[in-house]
């Protein structure tokens, strides 16, 4: 049986070689006495790329948990200016309120027009901070993940916008979904802010939603298809962004943070979220959601 070992020796230069050292055991020669053969490899470049490939490992480990500690604290960050931002915003809505009543028989048509803006901005920056809270609270682990059924999700999504769908004129349907390893309350919220997304955006023609699922050798890859009015090719990367709106205001409302917190409950999933052209001229939203569990290393 052959025997290996390696040496390290310390040139004149200062520099380490590596050598590996393979001994072979022949047949016993003559007199009974007992011979080997003895070879040396210079391994040092091998040694070499073994460090390097070790510092990497180290250095990417490291900035992994800066990133982790830098995004904690910057979530951490926009919670408490978000919260602290309420207080002296419903002061300014209260003392605005309190004008508008004072001088309403003494107000021409400029002062009401200014007053206006005051109540419109101050409603418009309540929605953008109680969305900046929500985005902050989406948190999730692998410790409140649990097997559950995207189809009593889909159903209980239905349930909970029976009357807006049914205000809307709009028709939502969904089969054979699966089962996945997911945060259900997480889950549950994304379901719900992609329907919302197709009710808001919907075309004149009546709104028909479709939420379905296709298998895939390592994930499932979920799909929610509408017929509305669709998105422009160019701003379908930008849409997931934060603050990314695509509509002035007077057209649609919003915070530009809607997809935002979708495309971070997917990535607390280890998913991805796109969307493209829907088959009946809309758009379809699709994420996916790994099949395993443990971050891959557990098949379920």
């Amino acid at each position: 049986m052959a025997f290996e070992s390696e040496l390290v020796f310390d040139n004149m230069e200062g520099e380490l070689i590596w050598l590996k050292m393979t001994v072979h055991p022949i047949l016993p020669g003559q007199a009974g006495k007992n011979e080997m053969i003895c070879t040396f490899s210079d391994i040092s470049l091998q040694k070499q790329a073994e460090e390097k490939n070790r510092q990497l490992s180290e250095m990417l480990a490291a900035c992994k948990m800066e990133k982790a500690a830098a995004g904690e604290e910057l979530e951490k960050i926009v919670f408490a200016a978000s919260h602290d931002l309420q207080e002296p915003l419903r002061r300014i809505s209260s003392f605005v309120q309190l004008l508008e009543k004072k001088f309403d028989n003494h107000q021409d048509e400029q002062s009401r027009k200014y007053i206006n803006y005051i109540v419109d901005g101050s409603a418009r920056m309540k929605k953008l901070i109680l969305d900046l809270l929500e985005y902050a609270k989406v948190n999730g682990s692998q410790d409140s993940f649990r097997f559950t059924s995207l189809q009593t999700i889909a159903a209980a999504v239905h349930q909970n916008y029976s009357r807006q769908l049914l205000d809307a004129g709009a028709t939502i349907d969904y089969e054979s979904l699966p089962v996945l390893y997911c945060d259900s309350l997480l889950i549950t919220q994304l379901l719900e802010r992609l329907v919302c997304n197709a009710l808001k955006y919907r075309s004149e023609n009546p709104l028909h939603i479709r939420v379905s699922s296709k298998e895939e050798e390592t994930q499932y890859c979920i799909s929610i298809s509408d017929n509305g009015i669709g998105i422009n090719p160019d701003h379908r990367d930008k849409i997931f962004d934060l603050f990314q709106k695509l509509h002035s205001k007077e057209v649609y409302s919003g915070t530009g943070l809607g997809l935002a917190i979708c495309k971070k409950i997917v990535r607390i999933h280890q998913g991805r979220i796109g969307v493209d052209a829907g088959t009946a001229g809309g758009s379809r939203f699709w994420f996916t959601i790994p099949k395993f569990k443990n971050q891959g290393y557990e098949k379920l």
